[in-house]
């Protein structure tokens, strides 16, 4: 998990402008249950660990959420009992090829949970070994007139970026073109 924090103003920081990122590693499936703070703009890098770039880090893909709002539904809820992976943003589990419905597998027709919910109570090990991210992106939707019987469309997404797999932006080496090139003539 990474999130960022504003430094107080002082002697190292008289203008305010510091900012520190503070990495934490997620090392079981329950540290891998996460929950979405756009305060601390928190995101999450899964990385190599067995590797060091030429900065010293280590190369990571960081998933940086756009669209994530918690679920507006009672803990007790029938859909929550069903369906609890909806109650984290993030859920990190061990890659195994049987866990493929987060849900579970018949989630409609279902009265309690059978996926991420129970497959985490074993709080495996998510340290240096395969992990599925299993990101839950939702919206909040009040219905307008406008959506009425037709909803037109609403958009969901988020960032995976690569991060460090480059001692620096690797576009600086690109040739450069002719000055003509680049330019219409009059």
């Amino acid at each position: 998990m990474t999130e960022s924090f504003a430094e107080p103003i002082g002697p190292d920081n008289p203008h305010g402008l510091s900012v520190v990122v503070r990495n934490v590693p997620l090392r079981t499936e329950q540290e891998g249950m996460q929950d979405v703070d756009f305060g601390t703009q928190r995101a999450w890098k899964v990385m190599n660990t067995n590797v060091v770039n030429g900065l010293g880090t280590h190369p990571s893909y960081k998933l940086v959420p756009t669209g994530a709002l918690p679920p507006m539904f009672d803990p007790d809820s029938p859909v929550m009992k069903r369906a609890n992976v909806i109650g984290h943003t993030l859920w990190v589990t061990p890659n195994d090829p049987g866990e493929r419905w987060p849900a579970g597998e018949f989630v409609n027709q279902s009265v309690a949970d059978t996926g991420l919910g129970e497959w985490t109570k074993a709080n495996r090990s998510i340290d240096n070994t395969d992990v599925v991210l299993w990101y839950v992106f939702g919206l909040h939707h009040i219905t307008r007139p406008e959506d009425w019987p037709v909803m037109p469309v609403d958009v969901v997404s988020f960032w995976l970026k690569p991060f460090g797999f480059f001692d620096r932006n690797p576009a600086l080496d690109v040739p450069a073109t002719e000055s003509d090139a680049c330019h219409a003539e009059s």
